[in-house]
């Protein structure tokens, strides 16, 4: 026999019945069976979840064992029993026939339920309500509207601080691909003049100026088209808004629709079509930057300051681009010369390559080092080749 069950018998108590979901047993449930248990002999009726969700309208968070279980941990009951399927069926009523039906506070369907079935029971029981315990505090409702928010101002942290990481690193991640491309080009465009020029067997003096011709007139050319590239974009953006502005103004029927075709491919449901495009034409700047977005895929970060990528491409272009040529410029001993303007140009090659791994993931790092480095290495084999044959062919000497 089940040790609540011998409890039960032993104490010639009142029989106490006390019914409740206790989905997360708290304070103030503790403070209710506390109370129920001083009357005599007590029984817990735990609600079935059907009965959760026709009384709360929502699911109980937690499943019917666990809490019965966390009844049980309380050590307040003598018999813990899972109510009816079938709501105000008073099973429990008619099997222990308890002298005392206690309800708490907040009962107020249960009480009326049982007044009802108080006058039709052929059982005599006494209907009581128990003291409150912090009503304003301890109530499950307002517990777990503290707890969804509090959820939802840390979500809300959480959310501003994943913003700022990721604004942070689109803002560091802008320049990067300029300098990643710049510093490339640079690199394996003067490396192949310098394996060019030791193919042909020229001399250390006519790679420094090969060299720094290209640094400069491919490196500008490179910023310049940059510049003028992007400038082009936007330009052909400030047309397009501009046209969107004037439907905006003088179009809005054909503007609107505009919106609602862009929900439609949303999948949006047909009721919410419209007042979603209230909301978003309600803001004439919202309405242009969301048809901008969403039907052209533009948005105003762009084309944003085509001068500093440009210039951002012309540096890096240039930075890197010495590296091949330093030996020379140096006076480094001849014999050693190339050998050291390789060591440099593929360790600049691995660390551009490597660079590339801020916009993605750190993790693969060494990859797109190694990928770069093949790329340079792939260019200055077919450079040198060609400088050699080129020697080879014409017989030209320097």
């Amino acid at each position: 026999m089940p040790y609540a069950m011998i409890r039960f018998m032993e104490r010639s108590t009142k029989k106490i019945l006390v019914f409740g979901v206790f989905d997360g047993l708290h304070d103030g449930h503790r403070a209710f069976l506390r109370q129920a248990q001083k009357l005599g002999e007590l029984i817990v009726v735990v609600a079935q979840d059907a009965t959760v969700e026709s009384i709360k309208h929502r699911r109980p968070e937690y499943s019917l064992g666990h809490r019965i279980a966390e009844v049980k941990d309380a050590g307040y009951a003598d018999i813990i029993v899972a109510g009816d399927l079938i709501q105000h069926s008073w099973n429990a009523i008619k099997r222990y026939e308890p002298d005392i039906v206690a309800i708490g506070y907040d009962q107020k369907d249960l009480r009326d339920a049982l007044m009802v079935h108080h006058d039709d029971s052929s059982h005599e029981y006494e209907i009581i309500e128990l003291d409150p315990y912090n009503p304003e505090s301890q109530h499950s409702s307002i517990i777990r509207k503290k707890k969804e928010e509090t959820d939802k101002g840390q979500h809300a942290q959480l959310f501003e601080q994943r913003m700022k990481q990721k604004r942070k690193r689109f803002d560091k991640g802008e320049y990067v691909a300029d300098f990643v491309y710049g510093a490339n080009d640079g690199i394996i465009t003067t490396f192949a003049v310098v394996t060019g020029a030791v193919g042909a067997s020229l001399s250390p003096g006519i790679v420094v100026i090969l060299g720094i011709a290209n640094l400069l007139a491919d490196g500008f050319s490179m910023g310049a088209s940059a510049f003028l590239s992007m400038m082009s974009e936007r330009n052909f953006h400030k047309t397009l808004k501009d046209e969107q502005q004037h439907d905006t103004e003088n179009n809005p029927d054909i503007a609107k629709e505009e919106v609602r075709h862009v929900l439609r491919q949303w999948d949006a449901p047909t009721g919410v079509i419209e007042p979603m495009t209230l909301s978003i034409t309600r803001s004439k700047r919202r309405w242009i930057d969301f048809v901008l977005r969403e039907e052209y895929g533009i948005t105003p970060e762009d084309t944003s300051n085509p001068g500093r990528h440009s210039l951002a491409t012309f540096v890096a272009f240039v930075i890197a681009g010495t590296l091949p040529i330093v030996p020379y410029i140096f006076g480094i001993a001849a014999h050693r010369q190339f050998l050291v303007s390789i060591i440099a140009t593929a360790c600049a090659l691995f660390i551009a390559g490597a660079a590339q791994s801020l916009l993605t993931t750190k993790k693969w790092w060494w990859k797109t080092g190694l990928q770069m480095l093949v790329v340079g290495g792939v260019a200055a084999g077919i450079s040198y080749g060609l400088g050699f044959l080129v020697r080879s062919v014409f017989g030209v000497v320097v």
